[in-house]
């Protein structure tokens, strides 16, 4: 951090008066500034340096000089030009790096007792409403409390002048026993607001007190009654509490986003019943049973309240998410999606959610990346506090292939919310694309802790192990945490993985007698589709047993022809036939089918994605003797963000073939080479 603060001082970086201050509360071993108060022009990955080293609990700081030095490198090496910190601390660690905190002493004491050169810009206040304690008699009555919150919540989000916590991160403590000091620093706030609900008939009262995280003293608070007859009132309320909330944090709230607060959603209070149902299925899980049940209650929302915009918006956004997940990628979901817009839209035009809402669907439904942009954007300006836009603009800039604009929202995304496993994961998985791994797999580690039914986060994070170590002791380890969990039993990833790994570890009977005892046939998501039978085809192929192979690949081709049949889009179809096809020693339809997968799905096209679709066109070459159009393959991928590794590529025997050959050699050790984490 001296060395942060000397270049700041030596102007290679712009001084900022907020980083003396933080470094101040730090001496003082006191909690810092809430991450997010920064200058906005500061660069995010030199925000997320700053804050790392200034954590009051030792654990979360850096906890050697090489980790600090690695992210200096990353940082230096695109935002300033390039020093080279681990040449400047070879071999003079120790005393160099007691100057820097010594440098940093001096800066401290001069900003203490001399005060800062630069005038303090008007820190933004931060803020998370934690789920409302339902004290009603029924406990039927939580998704009112907890739509209560999320209302009040989503008022407070429209006001730019706040930072306040998302919903996802803060229902992580509905019945906590944690203290309000403890919630607080977990989630990087100063301020918590939290209430009850106690419903009685149609007879309402609800209680919300504003508090200061560090000084544990209330800064507001009332009690309001209401009557579920009158909705007009329970938004009249929840509009109330969020502007009370802001004048008492003295934030700004500008003429455009009241009129935003005060708008009522819906008169119909049956409507609005089911459209918190909704909400509550809707983030719940990525799973396509709770994206069903959403739809169902939004659907019925709207059918009692046809002028129920914001139901509309969250119905296309359910709908582009069964697309998106392969749960149905039928033309018909992709107009239910546009037509909800369409709806949305003629009810009231001056919904900013209405740009979140085609920001998905441009991006989910079609890949229209610019497109995708403009309406996020767009949705941003108005949704200022919105970390959905951001977090999605970084998603949208990863598929694209822009892999630095992609790091830096997510970074971006993680100032606003740094307790939200949606942030977290998608962090995870760009740095594990990377290849950085180390700081991957801190995130993955968050990512469990936020939230550790994410089976998603497990098999993701098992894959990062594989790729980073090349051996599966870490990678069993995960999925062995994943298998405390009931749903990852018949997980068709972990189950996937788990045989893999028996495959990797030469285990090739057991990893067949695993595939067969689990009662599931396909195993597919939104970058492969595999049946069952060609895993256990493989294996029998690599095992030398041709007969049991042959029998597998055609249970394979028949399942396979019959969905291209239904499906002629689906790359993942094309590529797996492909697989089979050199399985069954049908060269030329092999290659073919290979290559139109990669033709439908382009990594030009789609930068995660497309580059599955390569992979497997090099497996068809391998698998059919074209050693040399397969090497070349290779060298691409191995060059771009991706899954695969050199330690990968030498541990799976699928390409024991090309082990021996001068070219493949020259590759790996070429990037072997050149990958400082291996």
């Amino acid at each position: 951090f001296g060395v942060v603060l000397y270049e700041m001082l030596t102007g290679r970086l712009p001084f900022q008066s907020e980083y003396e201050t933080a470094a101040v509360y730090s001496i003082l071993n006191e909690d810092p500034p809430p991450i997010g108060n920064f200058n906005p022009d500061v660069p995010p990955e030199l925000e997320a340096i700053v804050m790392r080293t200034l954590q009051k609990n030792k654990e979360d700081r850096y906890q050697q000089l090489d980790e600090l030095l690695s992210d200096l490198d990353v940082f230096t090496g695109t935002a300033v030009g390039g020093t080279d910190w681990r040449r400047v601390f070879a071999g003079r660690k120790p005393f160099l790096y007691a100057a820097a905190v010594f440098f940093l002493l001096l800066v401290v004491a001069a900003v203490f007792f001399l005060g800062s050169p630069v005038p303090e810009a008007r820190a933004i206040e931060s803020i998370a409403v934690l789920p409302f304690t339902n004290l009603s008699n029924d406990p039927d009555q939580e998704y009112f409390s907890d739509g209560m919150m999320e209302e009040i919540l989503d008022r407070l989000f429209k006001i730019g002048d706040l930072k306040v916590i998302s919903r996802t991160s803060s229902m992580r403590y509905k019945n906590t026993d944690k203290s309000i000091k403890e919630i607080a620093r977990e989630l990087g706030v100063a301020n918590i607001l939290e209430g009850s609900v106690r419903r009685s008939g149609n007879n309402v009262r609800i209680t919300v007190q504003l508090i200061n995280a560090k000084t544990d003293a209330h800064l507001w608070s009332e009690i309001y009654d209401g009557d579920l007859s009158d909705l007009s009132r329970i938004f009249f309320i929840q509009s109330e509490v969020a502007q009370s909330v802001a004048r008492e944090l003295k934030a700004v709230i500008a003429p455009q986003e009241i009129a935003l607060i005060e708008k009522a959603p819906t008169k119909n209070m049956e409507a609005y019943n089911y459209f918190l149902k909704g909400n509550e299925y809707f983030f719940r899980s990525y799973d396509e049973q709770d994206y069903s049940i959403a739809i169902s209650m939004y659907s019925k929302a709207i059918e009692l309240d046809p002028q129920f915009a914001q139901a509309y918006i969250r119905l296309s956004i359910s709908h582009a998410s069964m697309y998106w997940f392969h749960y149905d990628r039928s033309a018909e979901r992709i107009i239910k999606s546009k037509e909800a817009i369409d709806a949305a839209t003629r009810i009231d035009p001056e919904i900013p959610e209405i740009h979140l809402a085609l920001g998905y669907y441009y991006y989910w439904c079609f890949l229209d990346y610019p497109k995708a942009l403009e309406e996020l954007e767009l949705s941003e300006t108005k949704l200022p506090n919105n970390w959905e836009c951001i977090n999605t603009k970084s998603a949208v800039h990863r598929r694209a292939g822009e892999w630095k604009l992609a790091k830096e929202y997510v970074l971006l995304a993680l100032t606003m919310d740094q307790s939200n496993p949606d942030i977290t994961f998608q962090t995870a998985e760009i740095l594990f694309l990377l290849g950085e791994y180390e700081e991957a797999e801190r995130f993955f580690i968050k990512t469990t802790f936020l939230n550790p039914t994410l089976i998603y986060n497990y098999w993701a994070r098992s894959l990062m192990y594989l790729k980073w170590n090349g051996n599966t002791f870490k990678a069993r380890e995960t999925i062995n945490e994943a298998m405390k969990f009931k749903e990852a039993t018949n997980n068709p990833q972990i189950v996937e993985t788990m045989a893999l790994m028996d495959l990797f570890d030469g285990n090739y009977q057991m990893a067949i007698t695993f595939l067969l005892s689990k009662d599931l046939e396909i195993i597919e998501n939104q970058f492969y589709f595999r049946p069952k039978s060609l895993h256990i085809a493989n294996i029998y192929r690599i095992m030398g047993n041709m007969d049991l192979a042959r029998q597998n690949f055609d249970n394979a081709r028949i399942e396979l022809e019959t969905r291209i049949n239904h499906d002629p889009n689906d790359s993942r179809l094309f590529s797996a036939l492909g697989i089979v096809y050199a399985g069954l020693g049908m060269k030329e339809e092999a290659i073919e089918s290979g290559k139109k997968g990669v033709d439908l799905m382009p990594i030009e096209k789609e930068a995660f994605r497309g580059v599955y679709r390569v992979e497997d066109l090099a497996r068809i070459y391998v698998m059919t003797g074209e050693y040399q159009e397969a090497i070349k393959l290779l060298d691409r991928l191995l060059s771009l963000p991706g899954p695969l590794s050199v330690k990968l590529l030498l541990l799976d025997p699928t390409w024991k073939p090309l082990w021996n050959l001068t070219e493949f050699k020259k590759i790996t050790n070429k990037y072997i080479r050149n990958d400082k984490h291996h």
